[in-house]
């Protein structure tokens, strides 16, 4: 599977990675997401390469990668479990 919907309060957002769109779907009306395709996986090497090179910043930090391995043990523990898991915000 190539796709995700994302449901939330206001609208639903369904990505499709293989045709690289994004569609936003608010109240029956749907908006396609505009930006340029790229290869992912290409991009992603090539900034990390930049990187390990001292030539760019990381785009994400260490904090980032605890929140969204947070995340998706949570998803993991409620699709076991079918319940919802609450997920608290910290602030440091």
């Amino acid at each position: 599977i190539r796709t995700l919907d994302l449901v939330g309060l206001k609208a639903v957002a369904h990505l499709d990675y293989i045709n690289q769109t994004v569609t936003i779907s608010e109240h029956e009306k749907d908006e396609e997401i505009k930006f340029v395709k790229q290869e992912p996986l290409m991009k992603e090497l090539m900034h990390f390469i930049n990187v390990i090179r001292g030539n760019e910043k990381p785009l994400v930090t260490g904090k980032d990668g605890i929140i969204a391995l947070t995340l998706a043990l949570e998803a993991v523990e409620s699709y076991k479990t079918n319940a919802v898991q609450m997920i608290v915000s910290r602030k440091n």
